[in-house]
């Protein structure tokens, strides 16, 4: 018996424990009276707090909680946490699961040219501006536009404002952006969405009549389809399946705790 705090021994095992902590802790070791005089300041001190009853204080007793918690996930959380791992069959059937969304559609820039039908026009109403957009095809065709900036460089440019009514692309020579083959919910009726989609690069359509009025099509760009290969989409997907592992340790790790501590819930 080396010292007595609060009628509880501090030994010579006591001692060596504490010389052993340290080093395992790679923290200094002082020469043994020192040391033994550091051992009996926290014991006197640790024996103050509790006679003081602060260990009964609720943050200092949920402090105390979050630690026991803490050291419980580092004993047994964090080793199977940082063990999981993702294998290369196990990325490949992912990938192959998922193939279709890492596939960029074909698309093509179209720009579109809309005189409008009002509802109940006369059929010489409907004539005269079929053949208004056909004179705005014939003059599309005889000088492509080639001027002004952006899209509209390569659309109807400034024909669209004298032969247009759509008020969003008119401005802009037509253009009505990127469209996908088959793509829904958009303001173009789809037999002119079909129409332009089956143009060359460049290409001017002939007037379609369609609900709403006249259209006049041309694509102005297109890009094929392309698939993002397995080697580029191979860390997202690692990363995504890991993530996914770790949260099925964690939700184990949780009802393990559960089932352990007899749980009972009552939400009623």
């Amino acid at each position: 018996m080396l010292a007595v705090v609060a009628g509880k021994a501090i030994t010579g095992d006591d001692l060596l424990a504490e010389v052993e902590r340290r080093r395992s802790r790679r923290q200094p070791i002082p020469d043994k009276p020192d040391l033994l005089q550091a051992m009996v300041d926290r014991a006197a001190a640790l024996h103050r707090a509790k006679d003081s009853g602060l260990d009964q204080d609720p943050e200092v007793r949920r402090a105390l909680d979050n630690l026991l918690i803490s050291q419980l996930r580092e004993r047994e959380l964090q080793s199977l946490l940082q063990a999981a791992t993702v294998s290369d069959e196990e990325l490949r059937s992912a990938y192959e699961g998922r193939r279709s969304s890492f596939t960029t559609p074909a698309k093509a820039r179209l720009a579109i040219l809309h005189l409008r039908i009002e509802k109940g026009a006369s059929e010489n109403k409907r004539e005269e501006l079929r053949a208004r957009m056909a004179e705005a095809r014939e003059k599309a065709a005889a000088s492509p536009a080639t001027g002004g900036r952006g899209p509209a460089a390569g659309g109807f440019g400034a024909l669209a404002i004298d032969y247009s009514d759509d008020q969003v692309s008119r401005y802009r020579g037509g253009d009505a952006g990127w469209l996908t083959p088959g793509q829904t919910g958009t303001r173009w009726p789809a037999e002119v969405l079909a129409a332009g989609h089956a143009l060359e690069r460049g290409e001017l359509s002939e007037v379609i009549g369609a609900p709403g009025g006249f259209y006049l099509v041309r694509k102005t760009d297109s890009r094929a389809e392309s698939t993002t290969g397995f080697e580029q989409a191979a860390p997202a997907i690692r990363q995504q399946l890991l993530v996914k592992k770790r949260e099925a340790i964690e939700r184990e790790f949780r009802e393990q705790n559960e089932r352990l501590a007899g749980v009972e819930l009552h939400p009623e």
